[in-house]
């Protein structure tokens, strides 16, 4: 069982990867990878971008959390993302954790895919 955040820094800004997170929101039971997302509007704060979310396998019950895109420095004058997510309850099956790792690779691929294309 865990409870460490998932980590992982996007090679793109804040603010392109939470727009991506935002249409993801926008669909009410978006299927990514065989893996029901639910994600609620993306909140601004002071420091980071937040998004709830709840994943759900076909079998599984749901896994809530959290998923948090925060400003990191890149290199020479650019900005990359930290995103972090971190689940509501301790994750018990392997499977579950790696769903998480994966659905954040992807975010991570599309955003720095938009970002080179900009």
């Amino acid at each position: 069982m865990t409870r460490k955040p998932i980590e992982r820094t996007i090679a793109a800004d804040p603010t392109s990867t939470a727009l991506l997170v935002a249409a993801v929101a926008r669909t009410p039971r978006a299927d990514v990878r065989g893996v029901s997302v639910r994600a609620e509007a993306t909140l601004r704060t002071a420091e980071a971008f937040v998004t709830r979310f709840e994943l759900r396998l076909d079998d599984e019950p749901g896994l809530a959390g959290v998923l948090t895109l925060a400003a990191e420095p890149g290199p020479g004058p650019t900005t990359w993302t930290r995103a972090s997510v971190r689940i509501d309850a301790p994750v018990r099956d392997d499977s579950l954790h790696a769903v998480v790792v994966s659905l954040l690779a992807d975010l991570a691929r599309a955003a720095e895919l938009r970002s080179l294309a900009a």
